[in-house]
Order: structure tokens, then sequence, then C-alpha cells
């Protein structure tokens, strides 16, 4: 836009197609920021169990790294839609982190019921990292910020080449 601006004096046609262009642009990254809130609003279950769709993210990451996920799975009652949606993008989120930065070869994810909580504890065996020199991505803030709705804490152990050990407690 500044360059479209100091045009705008010297050589406006020049100016016009630059602008044409960064209107393209913007029509393009509205359109794309618009498709992202569209499926961050969405039901990511599409109406399938919280299991079946569990399975479904370890059926994909196993695609995708060729590391299958040890699921210890052991809910006993049906939770509201906000724990069961939330459930899923804790462990979609730590799904696409290791196989992203860990570089593990094993990974193991548990949730369960402790008295009257759900326990979601996603470990690796990859690089970790130094909790106190990498800032937090989008994805462990939207984790975090998800948690703080329920009222529940998020909890990160990671150390560099002790791998990452996430727990969440989310209160029923």
């Amino acid at each position: 836009m500044e360059a479209a601006l100091r045009l705008i004096k010297i050589n406006p046609e020049e100016a016009q197609i630059l602008l044409i262009d960064l209107q393209q642009l913007g029509r393009q990254a509205l359109s794309e920021v618009r498709q992202s809130v569209s499926i961050l609003r969405a039901d990511p279950l599409n109406g399938k169990s919280l299991l079946e769709s569990i399975n479904s993210l370890i059926s994909s990451f196993f695609s995708s790294t060729k590391i299958l996920p040890h699921l210890d799975y052991s809910l006993l009652q049906s939770f509201p839609d906000v724990y069961n949606s939330t459930i899923y993008r804790i462990i979609q989120e730590s799904l696409t982190n290791c196989s992203k930065h860990s570089k593990a070869t094993y990974l193991s994810i548990i949730v369960k019921e402790d008295n009257d909580k759900v326990v979601i504890i996603v470990s690796d065996n990859g690089i970790g990292f130094d909790l106190d020199r990498v800032p937090l991505g989008f994805g462990l803030k939207g984790m975090k910020e998800r948690v703080a709705v329920l009222s529940g804490i998020v909890e990160i152990s990671t150390a560099a080449n002790q791998g990452c050990h996430i727990q969440v407690f989310l209160p029923f």
C-alpha cells in the first residue's frame, strides 16, 4: 500500500494495478480467516462419539508420522458437548505439536475420570523444550484458554531432551 501511495502521483496506472492486486489479496486473506473461524466453531466430533473422534485423530497421526500413540481411555459417563470438544481439541493440539516439534518415537494419551474431574495426560519421549525460553504458541495458548473456560488447569512439564508431559484437569 505504501508503494501504491508513492506511485499514485508519479504513475497512477501502475498504482491502480498494485491496488487491485492488494484488494484481491485482502479478499483472499479475509476468506481464509472466515474459513478458519468457521472450522474452530464447528463441532469437531461431527456427530461421532468422543472415543471414535480420538481414534480418528490417532489414525491420522499414525498415517503422517508412523508413530502409533498408546491410548488409555476410561471415561465411564457422558459429558456435555463443551467438555467433549475441549478434550478433543487438547488431544488434537498435543498431536499436532508432537508431529511438528518433538521428534518423538513414543506417545501416550490417557483420558480418565478421577473423582470429580476429567484428567487428560499426553506424554511423549521427544526432545522437549525449555518452557522459560520458548514462548507458548497459539496452540498451547488456545489449549489453556479452552481449559480455563471450564475452570480447569493445564500443567506442562518439559525440558530439553526430556520429552513433553501435558496434564489437563477439568472439573465436572
